[in-house]
């Protein structure tokens, strides 16, 4: 048993060397982390001692039935979007080379693999109940943030089959620059107070868009906080000004938060112009 380093042009790359019952030597590679590689050469002896290693019949089950598990334990806010995402783009006939494959075989071409057909993926609107989507633009993909947010629902039940000692190395590794999580940083134009103006208004008379861009506007309200809103929260003895108290998002949701902070309930100051709009 032996861990061996190779220089590639990017630095090292290890693999771990051994024997298999019948005396045949094996070479494993396994990644660029040298902890990675000596913790699958620890497993690997133990397999080779207990007579439980054999090279293209290991016992471990695939990853798509882990997922198909993992998925349906979800407990946290978003589980059942969580679960459609991983039938959809996961479990799907075009990922079928994803679902059959082992977990202990996992790798990090499999993760670079993953996320280049995910951004060559065309993008289809919401699904019908039948599960046909409801709309399709032809030659559109799969946004960038969209399918980095894809990836880390992966690399979640990644971690959770590393925690079960089902995959020993890690395979979430890709290369530098091939997928942005983070928006494209600009400069942003404020909306014209003309702009405005035509936005709340339609011919003096409130809509519901003319209601919900004012909403917004005088609110600073997402657009799920916006659709949460009830005649309840709207407290008009509150001095100076009137506020409105946002506490959840649509359907009674509890509020959005980075990192799962935990939710904080705040009031926005109903101004004016807002108030005679509500009024109406």
């Amino acid at each position: 048993m032996a861990v061996v380093a190779r220089r590639v042009a990017r630095g090292k790359v290890y693999w771990t060397a051994f024997y298999d019952a019948t005396g045949k030597q094996i070479w494993e590679r396994v990644g660029t982390d040298k902890r990675e590689a000596e913790a699958l050469d620890r497993q690997r002896k133990r397999e080779v001692a207990d007579g439980t290693y054999a090279r293209g019949r290991r016992p471990t089950m695939p990853f798509g039935e882990f997922l198909k598990d993992w998925a349906s334990k979800r407990r946290n806010r978003n589980a059942d979007e969580d679960r459609r995402q991983v039938d959809r783009y996961f479990l799907s006939p075009e990922r079928r080379w994803l679902a059959s494959l082992p977990c202990e075989e996992l790798r990090p071409r499999h993760a670079v693999q993953l996320v280049e057909e995910l951004k060559a993926t065309p993008w289809v609107g919401p699904l019908k109940k039948d599960g046909q989507p409801r709309s399709v633009q032809p030659g559109r993909l799969l946004g960038t943030k969209f399918v980095a947010n894809l990836y880390g629902l992966f690399r979640t039940a990644v971690r959770d089959a590393r925690v079960a000692e089902l995959i020993p190395v890690e395979p979430c590794v890709l290369p530098r620059g091939m997928l942005r999580r983070t928006a494209k940083r600009g400069t942003r134009a404020p909306y014209a107070w003309a702009e405005v103006t035509a936005l709340i208004t339609s011919g003096g008379i409130p809509t519901e868009g003319s209601t919900f861009a004012a909403l917004a506007f005088f609110t600073g309200m997402r657009e799920g906080e916006v659709c949460g809103r009830r005649w309840r929260d709207w407290d008009r003895e509150s001095a100076p000004l009137g506020c409105l108290t946002i506490a959840t998002q649509y359907d009674d949701r509890p509020l959005k938060t980075e990192h799962g902070d935990g939710e904080h309930p705040r009031k926005a100051p109903v101004h004016p112009v807002l108030a005679s709009i509500l009024d109406g």
